[in-house]
């Protein structure tokens, strides 16, 4: 379960969901997840039995035995280059928050980064990726937890300033169960889009389905996806509860925010997180955990799927 939630957050999720509700979305967020819930329900029910008959080792040998190998390979493709394309991504974000608070190039930032993360991957294996996942969920929860704390102290009136402020600008009601096509941010909308959603990443992904093979069984692996859906709308209320002491915070007489949302959070920690007292450290390290979980998940969930995909079939196939 831990290493499911790890895996799914990273610094985009960090920095960017504080930056939604910093914004005009507030706590609208809230009804992806809930969306998300609903898709792992699906999971658990339909994809995960598949799965658990007979002995594999990636999600896409399901593909080969309805559809034929050339599947499987061009499936298994597909999720090496869209899962290494997003993966640079969240590497440049990670980059960017190490860049900022420890004053390194960005090259030097992302090469350690990077160096740092492979060599626990290839050293400990799944079983390393897994566990540091566990680890690192529980520094950035502990991250987000001590920013909510001194972001009220920031704040003149502290938690009541902060709600006070938020349902005076309309941002602490989650649910929008109007029909609106054109509005993005609806309940219906995000139980749509979360569901649809949840079944690709965490039905077909292998970086996931690699989690559901390592449990004990079928109902261990059942229980840790859907259950994760609960903490994952847990962590989300957290992180947005972030963004709204943020917009609170900058509203105050002679406080100027970076134009950019995203940039808000690491802003706040940069220049206004309590210096010599450890906070800051905690910040980083929040910060890169959810970076790092989701690299060295994709890390090895990328060397079983080129290994069991193409290497080994390829290699113990007869020529005809």
């Amino acid at each position: 379960l831990g290493s499911i939630v790890a895996t799914e957050t990273s610094t985009a999720t960090v920095l960017s969901v504080p930056g939604e509700a910093y914004g005009s979305v507030g706590m609208k967020w809230l009804q992806l997840p809930v969306g998300f819930i609903v898709g792992r329900a699906i999971v658990v029910a339909i994809f995960l039995p598949r799965y658990f008959q007979g002995s594999l080792f990636t999600a896409y040998e399901v593909l080969e035995k309805r559809f034929g190998a050339a599947t499987r390979r061009a499936s298994s493709a597909l999720f090496l280059v869209t899962r290494n394309l997003g993966d640079g991504l969240r590497l440049f974000l990670a980059g960017l928050v190490l860049q900022s608070l420890m004053g390194w190039s960005f090259a030097s930032s992302i090469i350690l980064m990077g160096v740092v993360t492979i060599i626990y991957t290839v050293v400990g294996g799944l079983r390393s990726v897994v566990w540091n996942d566990c680890i690192q969920f529980v520094i950035y929860m502990l991250g987000g937890i001590a920013a909510v704390f001194v972001l009220a102290g920031k704040v003149p009136g502290g938690f009541e300033e902060v709600i006070s402020y938020a349902s005076a600008h309309n941002k602490l009601n989650p649910f929008d169960f109007h029909f609106q096509l054109s509005n993005p941010f609806t309940f219906w909308a995000g139980l749509f889009g979360g569901a649809v959603l949840t079944i690709g990443t965490h039905g077909t992904d292998h970086m996931m389905v690699q989690r559901y093979l390592s449990a004990k069984n079928l109902k261990d692996a059942g229980k840790a996806t859907f259950a994760s859906g609960i903490v994952v709308f847990i962590q989300f209320a957290l992180f947005l509860f972030i963004g709204i002491e943020l917009a609170c915070f900058y509203s105050q007489a002679g406080k100027t925010a970076p134009e950019k949302p995203d940039q808000v959070f690491i802003h706040f920690i940069v220049k206004y997180f309590p210096a010599n007292v450890g906070l800051i450290g905690l910040m980083l390290a929040a910060v890169l955990s959810a970076a790092m979980s989701t690299l060295s998940s994709s890390l090895n969930a990328s060397a079983s799927a080129v290994l069991n995909d193409f290497w080994i079939p390829l290699s113990t196939e007869k020529p005809t």
